[in-house]
């Protein structure tokens, strides 16, 4: 049986939210079944993950480096996950339809409510977010919440698809009796 080849489209070197999916999809995934790529962000930290090779961004060309990382893996993979929507290229999106190259993205935030920052901010406009999420034919919410508001045209899977965290990564053994300050950051 030949196996499925994956590509993840965050770079797993580098901290945010769709990064640590990535590298937690990237270990997770059977290596029996599944080629797995990933980006990597410059030569800084690279993790070694078994079964697992890496497409590099360079910083230096930030923008060429990564058009033509995103190129190359559209042409790479059976299926590819774009999460990262500032900095995955429309024209890699486009190629991947053109050669059968199954997407699909994630939402972790709000897209559609006016009354508070959302992705519409990001893309510049409610037109060009539309054109963008297009071009992607699975676009998941990370919870039913966002799944259930999201009424401003953009397609969403029914189900919602949360994400993957290594929870190792931020456990603390430090017992506390009692807390006295509670710090939120997030949206």
């Amino acid at each position: 049986m030949r196996k499925k080849k994956i590509f993840l489209g965050g770079y797993i070197n580098h901290i945010n939210a769709q990064n640590i999916n990535c590298k937690s999809i990237a270990k997770h995934l059977d290596k029996e079944k599944y080629r797995i790529k990933t980006l990597v962000l410059s030569s800084e930290k690279i993790p070694n993950i078994t079964g697992v090779t890496y497409i590099k961004v360079y910083e230096f060309l930030y923008s060429i480096s990564n058009l033509i990382a995103y190129i190359r893996a559209v042409f790479w993979a059976d299926v590819c996950y774009v999460p990262k929507h500032q900095s995955t290229p429309k024209i890699a999106l486009k190629i991947a339809s053109l050669v059968g190259t199954k997407l699909f993205t994630t939402i972790e935030g709000n897209m559609c409510d006016t009354s508070k920052r959302n992705m519409m901010h990001s893309f510049g406009s409610l037109d060009k977010m539309k054109r963008y999420f297009s071009l992607i034919p699975n676009v998941f919410g990370i919870t039913n919440y966002i799944v259930e508001n999201a009424t401003c045209g953009i397609n969403f899977q029914k189900e919602s698809l949360s994400l993957g965290v290594e929870k190792n990564m931020f456990h603390y053994e430090i017992k506390r009796e009692s807390l006295r300050n509670i710090i939120f950051i997030g949206s």
